[in-house]
C-alpha cells in the first residue's frame, strides 16, 4: 500500500477518489435494490450490505435515504438526457430529428430496463426524489422545445410546450407499459409507432416560419 505524508492518500487514489468510488458503490447498490423491489425497500442496512459498506461510510456520502434516492434519480436522468441529446447532435436535421432523439432514448432504456423503472416508476411522494424526477423530465422537455425551435426553425407557437409535454410524457408510459408485457415487442417496433405520433405532435406544435417550405416537414 502506497501512503502520502498525512494519510491522504492510500494505494495511489486520493481520498476524493476514494469517496467518489464509496458514493457510486451506495448509487449502484440502490439501483439494484430498487429495480429489484421498490424504492420503499430501500433501507440503509440492505444498502450498506449490497455495496459492501459500513454505515460510516453511507454517512459520509448522504444525509439520508432522501439525498441518495435524489442522486441516483438524477444520475439516471443525466445519463438519458446526454444520450438523447449526443443522438441529435450526430444529426441535427430536420429530416432527421425525431428519429435521432427517439432512437438513443428508447435504445438507453431497452439496453437495461431497470433504468426506466428506477427513473419513471413509482417514486416517494413526498421527498426530494420525486421533485428530483419531475425535475428530469422538465429538463427533458425544455431540451425537446430547444431543439424543436432551433432544428426547425420553428415559431415559439402557445401549444409548443403541451405538446412538449404530451411528447415526453406519453413516451414515458408507452415505455413502461412496453416493458411491463411479459414478450414485448422489439424496439424497432416501438420506435416506428412512437415516431408516426412524435411526427403529428410535432407537426401540430412547432409551426414553421412562413417562409419554411412544405418539404421540410420531419419524417421519421
Amino acid at each position: 500500500m502506497t501512503t502520502q505524508a498525512g494519510g491522504r492518500r492510500y494505494g495511489g487514489r486520493s481520498g476524493a477518489e476514494r469517496s467518489a468510488e464509496r458514493r457510486d458503490a451506495l448509487l449502484d447498490a440502490a439501483f439494484r435494490i430498487v429495480a429489484a423491489e421498490d424504492w420503499h425497500a430501500l433501507r440503509i442496512d440492505a444498502l450498506c450490505r449490497e455495496a459492501g459498506l459500513s454505515k460510516r461510510y453511507f454517512y459520509e456520502e448522504f444525509g439520508n435515504l432522501d439525498d441518495l434516492a435524489t442522486a441516483l434519480v438524477g444520475r439516471l436522468g443525466d445519463e438519458l438526457i446526454a444520450v438523447t441529446v449526443a443522438g441529435v447532435e450526430r444529426d441535427p436535421t430536420p429530416t432527421g430529428l425525431v428519429r435521432a432523439a427517439l432512437d438513443p432514448f428508447l435504445a438507453h432504456l431497452a439496453d437495461d430496463p431497470r433504468r426506466a423503472r428506477v427513473l419513471f416508476g413509482a417514486v416517494p411522494g413526498d421527498g426530494d426524489a420525486a421533485r428530483r424526477r419531475d425535475e428530469v423530465l422538465r429538463r427533458v422537455m425544455a431540451a425537446a422545445i430547444g431543439l424543436g425551435v432551433e432544428i426547425l426553425g420553428a415559431a415559439r407557437g402557445p401549444t409548443v410546450d403541451v405538446g412538449a409535454s404530451f411528447l415526453v410524457g406519453g413516451t414515458v408510459q408507452a415505455v413502461l407499459d412496453w416493458l411491463a408485457v411479459p414478450e414485448p415487442r422489439a424496439t424497432d417496433a416501438l420506435a416506428d409507432d412512437l415516431a408516426a405520433l412524435w411526427q403529428a405532435v410535432v407537426d401540430a406544435t412547432f409551426p414553421a416560419p412562413a417562409s419554411s417550405a412544405r418539404g421540410d416537414r420531419l419524417t421519421p
